[in-house]
């Protein structure tokens, strides 16, 4: 057994075939109707990331398999630059053991070396893999719910009733969709727009609100380009003085092409109680159906407090699927409770 640095850089395609088998054992319990995700499409989100961001990624080795894995997220932005965002995961046959301590271990100096004190890491509440006691090293500092919509039960008439009733009640505004790149005239609009989804409940999160530039949602853009991910863009416009009332987001990807992912849906407080959310992911569900007929499922994640969303999203027919904790560890602790623990492999 041992655990060493995984460098997309330079990884041999047996390194990838054996961390993306790895992902798969594990998707395979988180969404076991999913199909396993191609090898390839591990190798480009490893590899098509923001030129703003670090990553450091780490992988326990038995027999040329790996059997954990824990990583951080480091962005090079203005906000939160206490934080690292980490994953930590060790397959089911090997918990107990302290292999999880030890992956949280290797995350330590990185932390340390990028000046953040707090690890940031989602865990499922169904299938916690950590393999660590979060209760004694860390804090839960939101509940969030998961939530899918079955393509195939949606209820159409209540779409068309949805966006006849937004017509009315906001007449004097109309719906765009944008399917490539934010258009650079509107760029000032959509970060008003994003600065209004820091308005989402954020529980206990030692979290900031997020500050976003053009230069950033350009980066976001081009990395996810290099991925081939999809994303459209459903807009709201006052049409009166032509300023971005709303914004909503679904994101897809040729090489996982039954589900969708919602992203965000956000309205500028003056603009909100006129039925824009309700008229913008009406239109964006209609276009999925008629031009993504292989997507079955549309997932999304709120917060167990942002009732308005969820009002919404039970409304078109989302359920409860699955419930996600985040929980916060701070750096020194983890160095604490982690040099208790009795080593089990070999750190190279």
């Amino acid at each position: 057994m041992r655990i060493q640095c995984f460098d997309p850089s330079s990884a041999s395609r047996d390194e990838w075939i054996a961390l993306n088998r790895f992902w798969n054992i594990l998707n395979a319990e988180y969404w076991p109707e999913d199909p396993p995700v191609a090898v390839e499409k591990t190798i480009l989100d490893y590899t098509s990331q923001p030129s703003f961001t670090t990553r450091y990624l780490y992988a326990a080795w038995d027999s040329g398999e790996i059997v954990g894995v824990s990583e951080a997220y480091v962005p090079h932005t203005e906000d939160n630059q206490h934080l690292a965002y980490c994953d930590l995961a060790v397959l089911p046959e090997w918990s107990g053991q302290g292999l999880g301590a030890q992956l949280l271990a290797c995350l330590v100096e990185p932390a340390r070396s990028e000046s953040r004190r707090l690890l940031q890491f989602f865990v499922d509440a169904d299938h916690d893999t950590t393999d660590i006691d979060l209760e004694r090293v860390g804090k839960m500092g939101m509940e969030m719910r998961n939530n899918q919509l079955d393509i195939a039960k949606i209820d159409k008439d209540m779409l068309d009733t949805w966006i006849a009733r937004a017509r009315e009640r906001a007449a004097d505004f109309s719906i765009d969709i944008w399917t490539g790149a934010y258009p650079d005239e509107e760029m000032s609009g959509l970060l008003r727009l994003f600065d209004a989804m820091n308005d989402a409940p954020r529980g206990e999160l030692d979290w900031e609100d997020e500050k976003f530039t053009p230069e950033i949602l350009r980066e976001w853009e081009q990395s996810a380009k290099k991925r081939g991910e999809e994303r459209w863009t459903v807009v709201a416009r006052d049409n009166a003085t032509g300023e971005l009332a709303g914004y909503s987001q679904i994101f897809m990807h040729p090489l996982q092409p039954t589900v969708a992912w919602q992203g965000a849906t956000a309205t500028l407080p003056k603009y909100r109680n006129r039925g824009l959310g309700r008229w913008m992911k009406a239109v964006m569900l209609e276009k999925v159906m008629r031009e993504r007929p292989l997507i079955g499922c549309i997932r999304t994640g709120n917060a167990d407090s942002n009732a308005p969303m969820l009002k919404i999203n039970y409304e078109l027919g989302f359920y409860h699927r699955k419930t996600w904790q985040i929980w916060q560890i701070e750096v020194e602790r983890a160095a604490e409770v982690t040099a208790e623990t009795e080593p089990m492999a070999r750190v190279a």
